[in-house]
């Protein structure tokens, strides 16, 4: 047998072995292990039928309903809307007032291109003819589809947070309280909100798509998000928000988030700017910068920088407060409905007070509470945009705008309910959800008899928005509305009287309104025509409107038919000088009308020496020495 060969070591050998010996152990970098996320929170298969069906059982009453509102503007009365598919061109290419009105108007700033649920009523006007009944099933069966979509959003930004059974995760306590809340009743119990629907579905879809792309990295995944994007856009202009809301909850919920979150946000950047591009095409710009000085339009019209902030301040406490408890509610928030306000107010202070603390709040806790944080900035992100600050809405608030944003809320509230059960005793706070459940669709079951037609909607609004000029207007135009549609004096004149009080009253809020004044003129017009005023109350009530508003247009249509009639042409002559030359002409220096109503009394008596001599000065001061000389 060979002997073993015994090793020689030098003693070089001996001292590198003693130095590695000595030498401390480098810490060797572990391997980057990638990071699986736990499975999504399961869920039957026939949950999106549930969230469908108690879609249904809140909304059915409002299928038999009618058109109420802004329904007539994309709807029922609008010229493209009606021409069905035809009509669809005429809808992608223009404003989207422009089939109602017929003509462009710059009535609110920034104008409005909000094609997609015009498109959706063209389609269903081919099919269906005129029929809200379906139009308000479309709206539910959307309703419902959208609740199970927020369900699969929340159940990715969920998933790191174990529930044993699907009926008390986070995403489906989440969904149940988004389902029925009260806030919502605007958007789907009046056809017209189906815009706001719309765009929630489309953005949810695009939040979704962006989550599986994150996981997937498949090109058709972020082809797909892209064009859901775009139609969100094309629904109404909130979509935009999501810029912010997707990149965000990526970088939060999803582990490996950056790269994704950076790819997709270019690729909807790229979307909004295409978007964009194509709205200016079509309206002609993007903000215009003229001043809208219609208060109806503009509730910010003649206010100071403090009082214009005062008032955004407090719409936004109002918000905030409504999505966490939704009592009293209206569809008018106009003015002044919202007061006019500095920073003095509580209400402003308060709002101070708690968007700053949740904001900073979210900014120190993003990633130790990136639930709660998560829930606070898609609160923020996507009121912004109907929050005034960023562009005029037309409007103080309206509660349907809150229908992305109380999502954000809905999900802080299940967030620490879930939470709750776990550190205490869970029927606590399986007893308060059944609360805010209950309480919640009570609350919106109860709310949508009001949407049933203009007397109901209104009737509602006045008891709520007292000192809303819109409201109470609009409450005179309905009473208006079943004089002309009853045949019994008796109630005939109850409806007069009953009405112009509340023109009256919108009057008392806004003296100008045109509304409000043709509503006063027309129940004076009616009475009178009755027997209940006789002509001297008429015309007293004609020189009061007249004053603040000549332009109403049915006071010179009643004016031609008092010309063309039996009343006593000398007080009419009388009525048509003073208001034309005292009133207009030398106290509000309103030449072309007080030339308008002088010439009518000249018309009844063209011998009239007051009155030409009056037209005369008329014509001169409008600088018009022409027609100024046939008067001379």
């Amino acid at each position: 047998m060979a002997a073993k060969k015994k090793s020689k070591k030098t003693g070089a050998d001996k001292k590198k072995l003693n130095k590695k010996a000595t030498e401390p152990v480098k810490a060797q970098k572990p391997k980057a292990i990638p990071v699986k996320e736990l499975p999504l929170v399961s869920a039957p298969k026939w949950l999106p039928l549930l969230f469908i069906g108690l879609s249904f059982i809140l909304y059915f009453q409002c299928i038999p309903y009618g058109f109420v509102l802004d329904d007539k503007i994309v709807y029922s009365e609008n010229t493209f809307t009606k021409s069905g598919f035809a009509g669809i061109g005429d809808i992608l290419g223009n404003d989207t007032f422009l089939g109602y009105f017929g003509e462009k108007k710059d009535l609110l700033e920034g104008g409005r291109y909000r094609p997609l649920s015009l498109v959706s009523f063209a389609i269903e006007h081919q099919i269906f003819g005129l029929n809200p009944k379906v139009a308000h099933i479309i709206n539910i069966l959307l309703y419902g589809l959208c609740a199970w979509l927020v369900f699969l959003v929340l159940r990715h930004l969920t998933r790191s947070f174990e529930s044993k059974n699907w009926w008390w995760s986070i995403a489906f306590i989440g969904t149940m309280i988004y389902l029925v809340h009260p806030v919502h009743t605007e958007a789907v119990a009046n056809i017209k909100g189906r815009d706001e629907i719309m765009v929630m579905i489309f953005s949810l879809l695009t939040m979704l798509f962006s989550f599986k792309y994150a996981a997937d990295r498949k090109l058709w995944q972020l082809i797909l998000l892209a064009a859901y994007f775009y139609l969100g856009l094309l629904s109404k202009e909130n979509a935009i928000t999501f810029l912010a809301v997707i990149p965000v909850a990526l970088l939060l919920f999803k582990s490996n988030g950056k790269v994704p979150a950076m790819v997709i946000f270019g690729t909807l950047f790229t979307i909004t700017l295409s978007y964009l591009f194509t709205r200016y095409r079509i309206i002609g710009y993007l903000l215009d910068g003229k001043e809208v000085t219609d208060v109806m339009n503009n509730p910010f019209a003649g206010m100071s920088s403090s009082e214009r902030s005062g008032s955004i301040l407090y719409t936004l406490f109002e918000y905030l407060r409504l999505s966490v408890f939704p009592h009293p509610l209206t569809h008018d928030y106009y003015p002044y409905h919202i007061p006019k306000t500095g920073f003095g107010h509580w209400k402003v202070i308060l709002s101070i007070v708690l968007h700053a603390g949740l904001i900073i709040y979210s900014l120190l806790n993003f990633k130790k509470h990136k639930l709660i944080s998560f829930g606070i900035w898609f609160y923020i992100f996507t009121i912004s945009i109907v929050s005034n600050i960023v562009v005029g809405v037309g409007t103080f608030m309206n509660e349907r705008f809150i229908f992305i944003s109380s999502l954000g809320v809905c999900l802080i509230i299940a967030y620490l309910l879930f939470k709750g059960s776990k550190k205490w005793d869970p029927k606590i706070f399986y007893g308060i959800l059944a609360v805010i459940l209950i309480s919640f669709s009570a609350k919106t079951f109860l709310r949508i008899p009001v949407w049933q037609d203009a007397f109901t909607l209104n009737s509602a609004a006045v008891k709520v928005s007292k000192n809303s000029a819109r409201a109470n207007s609009f409450m005179a135009t309905a009473y208006f509305n079943n004089f002309q549609a009853t045949q019994d004096r008796a109630t005939k004149i109850q409806y007069l009287n009953e009405g112009s009080v509340y023109a009256d009253q919108a009057l008392r809020i806004i003296p100008g309104y045109s509304n409000a004044n043709l509503m006063k003129v027309g129940f004076a017009a009616e009475k009178y025509k009755m027997g209940e005023n006789n002509l001297d109350q008429l015309l007293a009530t004609f020189k009061e409107v007249i004053a603040v508003a000549p332009q109403i247009g049915y006071i010179t249509e009643y004016c031609k038919y008092l010309n063309g009639g039996r009343a006593d042409s000398q007080k009419l002559v009388d009525f048509y000088y003073d208001v034309g030359y005292n009133v207009l002409f030398k106290q509000k220096r309103i030449n072309d009308w007080a030339v308008h109503y002088l010439t009518m009394g000249n018309e009844l008596d063209p011998n009239n020496a007051n009155i030409r001599s009056a037209i005369y000065q008329g014509y001169m001061a409008l600088g018009n020495p022409t027609a100024a000389e046939k008067y001379k």
